[in-house]
This record gives C-alpha cells, structure tokens and sequence, in this order.
C-alpha cells in the first residue's frame, strides 16, 4: 500500500487501489471511494484510440530494448577501442608507468592499476 501511495507524488501520475480481500465485504480503496470513482469515470472517457496510441507488445518491447543495448554496446567498443589506441599511440612498452601513466590518469580519468588498462596493456604486447 505505501508504494502505491508514493507513485502518484514521485511519477506526477493519478492514481488508485481497490482491494478485494476474501474475508471482508468491503474493499479497500485507496485514496478514497469517491476519488477513484472520480478516476475510474475520467479513465473510461478516454477514446480507445488514445488509450492504445503509446501502447506496444511485448515483443515490439523487447525488440527495442534489444537494439537499444546493442547500441550501447557499439558506443562502449568504440571507447574500449579509442582507449587502446591512445595507450597504443602514447605508451612506450619499456615505459608504461612513466610518463604514459600520467597521460592516460589525465586523459582518461583512468589509472594503471585500473583492470581495463590492465587488460588492454596485455593486449598490446
């Protein structure tokens, strides 16, 4: 009950709750009776076509989320790949906690100690 009260006031949204328990004649309702009869009313004077206008299935869901991290997976190669051709370009094999190491902290905001410089530095080599 209490994530259902707090929707409203952190999403901007109207909203209720009936609950229909097995023991009990009544249901709970949340705010109150006349509030989500108000609701209900304003619910079922919205045209079916707006309704279903920002509706998809399941699979369209999906589908995008699908491509969606796809698309995050190509932006996050293409860092990987322009952080292993900065080390490429800026670091000497027989100087990688020298000067280079500085560059790449500045640069990057990365340190030798980092598991990712870590594991491009193997990959170098």
């Amino acid at each position: 009950m209490k994530k259902v009260t707090e929707l409203p006031t952190m999403c901007g949204v109207e909203g209720g709750l009936i609950v229909y328990c097995l023991d009990e004649r009544e249901p709970m309702v949340w705010p109150s009776h006349k509030e989500v009869q108000s609701l209900l009313k304003k619910f079922y004077r919205v045209p079916e076509m707006e309704c279903n206008k920002k509706s998809m299935k399941l699979e369209t869901y999906y589908k995008k989320k699908a491509s969606k991290s796809r698309d995050q997976l190509k932006k996050q190669t293409r860092k990987t790949k322009e952080v292993k051709d900065l080390i490429r370009d800026n670091i000497n094999t027989n100087d990688i906690r020298g000067k280079a190491r500085s560059k790449i902290r500045s640069e990057i905001g990365l340190t030798y100690d980092d598991p990712l410089i870590a594991t491009i530095g193997d990959e170098l080599w």
